[in-house]
């Protein structure tokens, strides 16, 4: 996954350090660019989320291209502050801060049931509710380079990861237990993705691709007959262990190699909801889906789970594949991942 990546630690801190690049032929160019005549391929690209977004519309009439860019970044635009737990105001600060929002955005409200369903989905490998022990990694970290979490701190937080203590109502969202809190990162920066590609299609602009960072929604072709290619990073840098081709699909990749605590790269940002411990059995796992947002929570669960389990889940659902790669350089791939080349 190219690297348009510059250094991604998005506003949402996304849970999943997604490092993906949307290629459009063998030299794979930072920015997807349409190689006919027929019908150019207009992007732009603006800072948002902590990261670099890239819009790209192929279509024949630039002006009309620009207009259906402009409305999907402003619908991210909309979107960004209901999720940003970094920003005191936001619905989600508010209701980690006081343990409850009246009146909660449809927005939010949404977005954690689905978060529900992908935590019942994967057995409790997806869990919003880690923001606790995250807290405490970061409070440890600043004072200690080795992450030396307290034992007792840390059993203390787990206590907190119980997504079941999570109320909602039609009118409010309550947190059940004090000192609980919630971060989406693994699933906000997707649905906002997700809106933004809504928004092309609303208008018209069939034929997009949406690049967040690696939070990658297509849709249509790049050029007449041709997909949109996407390439998968390899973690340790070098050549791209895999390329695949989509026309109507999403990609999120979750990755321990961007967001660390401390200085000795043994404690990253996605960690076990059991046991509080940053899993190290892959270096990346990448999830191919209908959605951006359930590409971002199915490869967070993949990263926690056990490699064979989490393939195995994947297996089970339609539409769905996933690319595995170990520390060591091996790859685990689902069944049907092979499909996406062509």
């Amino acid at each position: 996954m190219p690297s348009i990546v510059a250094s991604r630690r998005t506003v949402l801190k996304a849970g999943a350090a997604l490092t993906i690049l949307a290629a459009t032929g063998a030299a794979l160019p930072k920015r997807p660019r349409a190689q006919s005549a027929g019908t150019p391929c207009h992007s732009r690209t603006r800072a948002l989320m902590g990261t670099f977004v890239t819009i790209s519309v192929a279509h024949e009439s630039p002006d009309f291209a620009e207009q259906a860019v402009a409305l999907a970044f402003e619908r991210m635009e909309e979107l960004i502050p209901v999720y940003n737990r970094f920003d005191p105001s936001s619905p989600l600060s508010v209701l980690n801060d006081q343990g409850a929002v009246r009146g909660a955005p449809e927005e939010l409200a949404a977005l954690l049931r689905r978060a529900r369903e992908y935590h019942s989905l994967t057995q409790g490998a997806f869990n919003p509710a880690v923001k606790p022990v995250l807290d405490l990694l970061a409070h440890t970290a600043a004072r200690d380079p080795q992450v030396r979490v307290d034992r007792q701190d840390l059993l203390d937080r787990l206590d907190l990861v119980r997504l079941d203590a999570l109320r909602l109502s039609p009118h409010s969202v309550v947190l059940e237990r004090q000192g609980m809190g919630l971060t989406l990162d693994g699933l906000a920066k997707g649905r906002i993705v997700d809106a933004a590609s809504q928004a092309l299609r609303t208008m018209g602009a069939r034929n997009h691709l949406v690049d967040a960072g690696g939070d990658i929604r297509t849709s249509g072709e790049r050029a007449e007959g041709r997909a949109w290619a996407v390439a998968v990073q390899n973690p340790e840098g070098g050549e791209y262990p895999d390329v695949i081709r989509m026309r109507d699909g999403a990609v999120a990749t979750s990755g321990a190699y961007e967001i660390w605590f401390g200085g000795n790269r043994l404690v990253h940002h996605i960690v076990d909801p059991r046991t509080g411990r940053s899993p190290h059995a892959l270096a990346s796992a990448t999830v191919r889906a209908s959605s951006v947002a359930e590409a971002d929570a199915l490869s967070t669960a993949l990263f926690v789970a056990r490699p064979r389990q989490g393939l195995a889940l994947i297996d089970s659902l339609p539409g769905v594949e996933s690319l595995l790669l170990t520390p060591q350089g091996g790859r685990l791939a689902s069944r049907g991942w092979d499909r996406l080349h062509s």
